[in-house]
């Protein structure tokens, strides 16, 4: 996107590069995209405004450190801007960019504020429209890599974040999303995707299709495709051992393909929203809402549980 011939932010018309909104006197916030693994991937644009950015605000400033070097940028001015210190920090930052400072938002990699630090900072700055700019520099993101890849792709897609940790929240999560049309895509951690495999399968069913990435935009890039329980079973098996994050691409239901939700499921859903303190009665509305199953239903597994 930075051959500045056709796609409207790199005409030299003061629209998207740094000197540009320097004329404005407006403070800008700069998202930047960076690489997920190849560094080929950054664009002309996202070096432009690393270069002339005031400062840049790093998930780790070691990682951008290395990233600008590569390039050849030097001088830049690095701040760190994490996930344990963003609350303490925004409202400084949000006082520079008032002052028509030029910063730019870079997580360790992707796109900031998709399941990295950052979302707070351009809250903020949104909420500041008047004397604030806030311009996203689009650049890789693993998730998109991944629905692409997948050849499952043909309409609309829905992105869920990371799959939930434990057993319970994870089969709550995927109930949700169970009847969806939607492709789904999730990101999912190296030491839970068997398990996780596991809870898509009873919950989604073995026969939807899927598609694993992970390493992505790397040398040793690699997809997974094949229906749920293909997928698991090479898991089991020790045909695959799971290695890095991975992004899991899931198709949505057809029309003819909606799964009966099993007592299991309920129950699961159930203990969840009873351990944070749910009377059986209201875990049963709240779990018959985001299951689609009768409140009765669930009502009569609750009092069994007692």
């Amino acid at each position: 996107d930075g051959d500045g011939d056709g796609d409207g932010d790199g005409d030299g018309d003061g629209d998207g590069d740094g000197d540009g909104d320097r004329r404005s006197g407006r403070g800008t916030l700069y998202v930047v995209g960076t690489p997920i693994g190849n560094l080929g991937d950054i664009s002309v644009r996202a070096l432009d405004t690393l270069r002339n950015a005031d400062k840049i605000l790093c998930e780790d400033t070691r990682r951008t450190k290395a990233l600008l070097n590569h390039f050849e940028i030097q001088g830049a001015r690095l701040e760190s801007y994490h996930m344990h210190n963003e609350f303490k920090r925004t409202s400084s930052v949000i006082q520079e960019l008032r002052r028509g400072q030029q910063i730019a938002l870079v997580s360790d990699a992707g796109m900031p504020g998709i399941n990295d630090p950052g979302g707070m900072v351009i809250r903020e700055a949104v909420g500041y429209e008047e004397e604030i700019d806030v311009v996203p520099i689009p650049g890789p993101s693993a998730f998109l890599a991944a629905l692409v890849g997948s050849g499952l792709l043909e309409d609309s897609f829905q992105y869920c974040g990371f799959m939930a940790p434990k057993t319970t929240a994870r089969q709550k999560q995927f109930a949700a999303l169970r009847d969806q049309p939607h492709v789904l895509v999730f990101y999912a951690s190296p030491h839970a995707l068997v398990e996780s495999l596991k809870d898509a399968v009873e919950v989604f069913g073995g026969d939807r299709r899927c598609c694993l990435g992970r390493e992505l935009t790397k040398l040793h890039e690699e997809f997974q495709r094949g229906t749920l329980a293909e997928v698991l079973r090479a898991h089991v098996d020790g045909v695959r051992r799971p290695r890095g994050e991975y992004s899991v691409v899931i198709e949505g239901r057809k029309e003819d393909s909606r799964q009966e939700v099993t007592e299991e499921v309920i129950r699961r859903c159930l203990e969840l929203e009873m351990a944070e303190g749910a009377s059986p009665s209201v875990a049963a509305k709240s779990v018959s809402q985001s299951l689609g199953v009768s409140r009765k239903r669930c009502y009569e597994v609750s009092i069994s549980m007692k």
